[in-house]
This record gives structure tokens, C-alpha cells and sequence, in this order.
């Protein structure tokens, strides 16, 4: 696909890819893949005659699309990556990249001990490891008020891990509380981190279940750009709705917690759970807890469209759905965009639940 010249690029979708700081202007087929809590892959066919020097292993690919001339405050893509994987043949190469987390993912394992994390944000524990070639972190200020505890140290955020395996779990316990009216009773955000564009290191709240959560787009017919091309989840698979807490120094003492609302909508679900204390009260309190995280359906959708919108991970979005009468805002958890003769992006929408461990931890 050649790029246009600077006077027809006005009103037109555009990407260029270099390698090396050269530029690729022969190309089709382009594939990109980005996730929370991953690696940006991002794969194409170079055709022609490209310089050697250019399509090698380890080289450096950067792309940038947007409509008209592409600057930083137009671009709609922006990936900077490591070429990881070649498969040339008589006229073209497909070539692989992902972006930066990758030498996160390959870095030497690191000791990290309890006395080096102590009493420190896990944000900030997360920032300093992904500090690594060439990632930008710059913007890893806000902290999170998740700080190391003995607990989590026992189970996974001591030993020898590389920098990214540490990233994962600092990330597996980095959630916040809300207990304002701004949100359901026992509600919990989930962290996630990407790099979302260039080298920057993004960690962000998704934050969708706030009452006054503003979509920043809308999939709906009224929009005309929903069409049929859409795929709903409605999954009760993960449901606890009857709970039982038993102590485990003492199996006389249990409680148990059922909300029956949601038992006579969905069919009862129950769980047991042993744990560490004598208290009935205590015992009560987390079931109810464990039931009210629970107690609804998770829902999800991988929505598809032929345009590539200003939309990036953790972005909250609403889902209009008329069969089913729902409008759910929903954070975007994946996409893909795949660029040939036309533009297809397929996004994955809906806020993942938290594990039963997890909350446990939380509670």
C-alpha cells in the first residue's frame, strides 16, 4: 500500500511504517493486536525490494495511522516494537513485531524481597520495574494507595521473577475499594497497564461502575455502527449466589449467606469456603461479601466495526443492545485492527471478575 503524497493525505486515512528509520512503502495485510496487561503485537507483508539492513530480527518498527498528515495529536496508532519474527518467501516478508513489554518479558530475573518493598505503593514497585530499555514511565505519578502487605508477599511478590512476571503480580493485587454512593455496595476496580501508544507506560482504573461513568463512544444502531456484527456474553458460569464460610480450626462453626433474589433468577450457585477464624461474625460478613461480588451474570461483547475510532484500552464505552433492551458501559479490555483493502476493528468490552482468591485477599 504506498503512502500518498503530502497534498492528496488531507481527508485520508494514512499509516507509515518504518524500520530502521526506513521507510516501508510497499505493504498489505496489517494485523494489530492490543490487550490489558500485554504485549501490542502488530504483523504485515512487506513486498518488493526492502533493504536488508531494514527487515532484520531485533530491528526497531514504528507505525503511525491517523486521517490526513499524522502528528502526535492526530495519530489514531501509534506502535514503536522489536521485530521478533521473519517469514520471507519469493515476493514478500511477513513480519511480526510487539512493542517494548516485550523486554520486559525476556529481562533477567531479579530477587525482589520483602525488605526492598516494604511499606511501598505496589504503583509505584510496578513503575520502577517497567523502567527498563527504552519504556517510558514518565507518567507514573499518581500512585494507588495499594501498599505491600506480609500476605501478599508469602504467596507471589518475593523470589526470583522477571521484571514482567513482578509486573503481573503487583497488578493481580492492585485494586481499589469504592465505597462512595458513586458506586454499587462492594465495589472493586481492577488495575491494568499497556502501553497504549509509542513506549509509554500506561497504569489505569477502568472505571465503568461508577454511576455517572461517561462513555466516551457509543455502539448503537441509532449510531448505524453496531449492525449485526456483534457478540454478546451473558455468562452465569462464574455466579455465586449461596454462600458457606467454615472455619477451618472448626467445622461446627460456619455461616452461610444466600441472596434470593438472584437465586430465584438465575438457579442457586453455592460455594463453600474454609477460612482462618472462629468468629461467626466474620464468617457471616464474607459470605455476604463474596455473594454481593457475585451474585450477577458477567457480561461481555466483541463488538465489530469498519472504521478505526479515537478508542484505546481502558476506555469506558456504552453497548446498546435492542433484542435484549440493555445499555451497559462497559470498559475495552481488547482490539484488533486488521488494515487491507478496507479497515475491520473488532473490540472486546466488559470488566473481568475478580477470582474468588482475589477477593478473599480483598476482604
Amino acid at each position: 500500500m504506498p503512502i500518498l503524497s503530502q497534498s492528496n493525505r488531507k481527508n485520508v486515512f494514512n499509516i507509515e511504517i518504518k524500520v530502521n528509520d526506513l521507510l516501508i512503502d510497499s505493504w498489505s495485510s496489517l494485523s494489530y493486536v492490543a490487550k490489558v496487561n500485554s504485549a501490542r503485537a502488530i504483523s504485515f507483508e512487506a513486498h518488493g525490494h526492502v533493504p536488508q539492513e531494514a527487515l532484520q530480527l531485533g530491528a526497531i518498527i514504528e507505525i503511525k495511522a491517523g486521517v490526513g498528515i499524522v502528528t502526535p495529536t492526530t495519530e489514531l496508532l501509534h506502535f514503536k516494537g522489536v521485530i521478533k519474527m521473519l517469514s520471507p518467501s519469493f515476493d514478500k516478508v511477513v513480519v511480526t513485531a510487539i512493542d517494548y513489554i516485550t523486554h520486559l518479558a525476556t529481562s533477567e530475573y531479579t530477587k525482589y524481597t520483602f525488605e526492598d518493598s516494604q511499606g511501598h505503593d505496589l504503583y509505584f514497585l510496578s513503575a520502577n520495574a517497567a523502567n527498563y530499555k527504552g519504556i517510558d514511565v514518565s507518567g507514573l505519578i499518581a500512585g494507588a494507595d495499594v501498599f505491600l502487605d506480609l500476605d501478599s508477599v508469602q504467596t507471589n511478590l518475593i523470589g526470583h521473577q522477571t521484571r514482567k512476571e513482578f509486573l503481573d503480580n503487583c497488578f493481580n493485587d492492585m485494586t481499589s475499594f469504592k465505597s462512595s454512593t458513586e458506586y454499587p455496595a462492594n465495589t472493586y476496580l481492577q488495575w491494568r497497564y499497556a502501553i497504549r501508544s509509542g513506549t509509554k507506560m500506561d497504569f489505569f482504573l477502568p472505571d465503568a461502575a461508577n454511576i455517572n461513568a461517561e462513555p466516551v463512544y457509543t455502539f448503537s444502531r441509532e449510531k448505524n455502527n453496531l449492525h449485526n456484527a456483534i457478540v454478546g456474553s451473558i455468562d452465569t458460569s462464574r455466579i455465586i449466589n449461596s454462600c458457606r464460610f467454615v472455619s477451618s480450626s472448626d467445622e461446627t462453626i460456619h455461616e452461610t449467606y444466600t441472596d434470593s433474589s438472584s437465586v430465584d433468577t438465575y438457579g442457586v450457585s453455592s460455594k463453600l469456603i474454609k477460612y482462618d477464624s472462629t468468629r461467626r461474625d466474620r464468617l457471616e460478613q464474607l459470605a455476604y461479601q463474596l455473594v454481593e461480588l457475585h451474585k450477577f451474570p458477567t457480561i461481555s461483547y466483541n463488538i465489530q466495526i469498519n472504521t478505526l475510532e479515537p478508542l484505546n484500552l481502558g476506555d469506558i464505552v456504552k453497548v446498546k443492545i435492542p433484542s435484549l433492551e440493555r445499555n451497559d458501559i462497559l470498559p475495552i479490555e481488547e482490539y484488533t485492527l486488521t488494515i487491507d483493502n478496507g479497515i475491520k476493528a473488532t473490540y472486546t468490552v466488559g470488566q473481568k471478575r475478580l477470582s474468588t482468591s482475589q477477593i478473599l485477599k480483598l476482604l
